[in-house]
């Protein structure tokens, strides 16, 4: 009798070890299961990830091939235009060689675009190079390429400094996207109307301001006008990318900060700062 005791306890106690022991098994292989669903729902949202970062990087290339062609496509329409005059003045030459020189320079412009897959890589990869900038200088010399453009709309553009400047720390091909939206959009929301290109120094940092006397922008879309697909007017044709890819460039990689005022009727300013060259 005692012997049966003794084995059934035994007995017992080897299935209590191997149930432990399966236990323990079950255990880790649920474990090993939801690490596996974990690293797989990881894996899912970086592909998901990428995949929008892919579609928004080839929506701003598309975004800001536009600008460059419309001014150079206006310049070369300019050109043409007083070539087809006869008696043409010493003024007329220089207003030419004005045109071809804006339609280069938007040409280059262009060229890296395209040559890096484009400069709105920056956007991604952090990889950018700062270097000291005369800011006026970049204003002065995309008022120039500009000035056909607007004169097209009976706009002007002019370009207001303070004296004596910092040096900004910035890139330039980057300040060279933001401006060049800002000036897109003005010039299309402004008619027989003036735009100018203002800098000034105010508590440290240098601040640039685009300032139109255009239609406005309504009350109810001022804080938002920097969101991804938000159009500020209607019948523009416009995707609501270029104020999305402006806040990037100046608050993201150069970390200033940018900002809109507005009057409805009477004219839209997008100010921005950088950070002074130390």
């Amino acid at each position: 009798m005692i012997e049966i005791v003794v084995a059934s306890v035994a007995l017992c106690a080897v299935l209590a070890v191997l149930i432990f022991f399966l236990t323990i098994r079950n255990s880790r292989r649920v474990e090993e299961l939801l690490m596996r669903e974990k690293v797989l729902q990881a894996e899912m949202e970086m592909l998901s990830h990428a995949s929008r970062m892919t579609s928004e990087f080839y929506q701003n290339m598309s975004h800001d091939f536009k600008t460059p062609l419309t001014v150079i496509s206006t310049s070369i329409h300019n050109a043409a235009d007083l070539v087809a005059l006869e008696g043409m003045s010493q003024a007329d030459m220089v207003e030419i060689k004005t045109s071809l020189y804006g339609a280069q320079s938007e040409v280059m412009r262009l060229a890296r675009l395209v040559g890096g897959a484009a400069q709105l890589a920056f956007l991604y990869d952090g990889k950018q190079e700062f270097k000291p900038l005369d800011i006026v200088q970049l204003l002065d010399e995309m008022a120039r390429n500009y000035k056909v453009l607007f004169e097209r709309s009976g706009n002007t553009l002019t370009v207001n400094a303070a004296k004596d400047l910092p040096m900004v720390q910035a890139n330039a091909d980057m300040l060279t996207h933001v401006i060049a939206n800002l000036l897109s959009n003005a010039n299309r929301h402004t008619k027989n109307g003036n735009v100018s290109m203002e800098v000034a120094v105010q508590d440290e940092v240098v601040v640039v301001t685009i300032k139109d006397s255009g239609i406005g922008i309504a009350p109810n879309l001022i804080e938002r006008v920097f969101e991804r697909g938000v159009t500020t007017r209607r019948h523009t044709g416009g995707a609501g990318l270029g104020l999305s890819i402006c806040k990037k460039i100046i608050e993201e990689a150069h970390g200033g900060k940018i900002w809109a005022e507005s009057v409805q009727g009477e004219g839209t300013s997008i100010k921005f700062t950088l950070k002074c060259f130390r």
